[in-house]
């Protein structure tokens, strides 16, 4: 009997493999690219969040820097007549006594500034904070309120 001789071209057997191969390889390839860009994510987001934060360390700072008095207040303060904004132990407030200078830099006034931490579930207004149930019961916010002049209305 003759073989059957081999004239050019793969097998259907050998395609088959073949594309078996390239498969699990662009699979591979394909988690690892998204495993990259869930860190990348992960990495912008943490930056961001850390520039945020330094951002306002730097503005409490400043403020801090350029005040004429500083005073923590744990207890027997209240802000806007509120209950919910009293000074405690847990969330004690910050009082500055900043300076207000003129034109020509004398100065001409006083502003009190009162910096609190509060929980996060104490932000009532719903544009100002999105729908989380977990970030209510564990992430605090800073709360800065200013005094008014009482030459303005």
């Amino acid at each position: 009997m003759k073989s059957a001789s081999r004239t050019g071209g793969f097998t259907l057997i050998e395609v088959l493999i073949a594309m078996g191969l390239l498969g699990i390889v662009l699979a591979l390839i394909l988690n690892w690219q998204m495993s990259t860009l869930n860190v990348s994510t992960r990495t912008n987001a943490m930056a961001r969040s850390l520039n945020d934060l330094n951002d306002v360390t730097g503005y409490v700072g400043d403020q801090v820097r350029s005040a004429a008095r500083v005073r923590v207040v744990t207890s027997g303060f209240t802000i806007n007549s509120s209950p919910s904004f009293s000074c405690t132990t847990d969330y004690p407030c910050l009082l500055l006594t900043v300076p207000k200078e003129t034109e020509t830099g004398v100065v001409a006034k006083y502003q009190l500034v009162i910096f609190r931490m509060s929980p996060r579930s104490d932000v009532t207004n719903a544009n100002d904070k999105v729908s989380d149930t977990w970030a209510d019961s564990n992430v605090n916010v800073l709360f800065e309120f200013r005094s008014k002049d009482p030459g303005t209305s």
